[in-house]
């Protein structure tokens, strides 16, 4: 997902937009290199963006919660911080 298109999503603010950030810190498509997520608050960039509410978590409870949180106000952003080496994901959706 490119900036403008977060920045867009914020803009507009679908009170019905949940917007997940699975992130295990790693580019596993082309090696697993480190990425740069550790040093990027991709919450604060979401609320920059006008996203109406956003957070950063590792615990599975927190995320299940706001996961299952009505939608209020406006787009929603969390980062879900997972570990490192999760298995590729091999199937194609239905």
């Amino acid at each position: 997902m490119r900036m403008g298109a977060l920045a867009t999503a914020g803009a507009y603010g679908p009170p019905n937009l949940l917007h997940l950030l699975l992130d295990n810190g790693v580019h596993d498509s082309t090696g697993g290199q480190a990425t740069v997520s550790p040093h990027v608050a991709f919450s604060d960039v979401a609320a920059a963006c006008g996203y109406a509410s956003s957070m950063e978590t590792d615990d599975l409870v927190r995320i299940s919660a706001w996961l299952n949180d009505p939608p209020s106000g406006g787009a929603r952003f969390a980062r879900f911080s997972s570990a490192r080496g999760l298995p590729r994901i091999c199937r194609a959706p239905p």
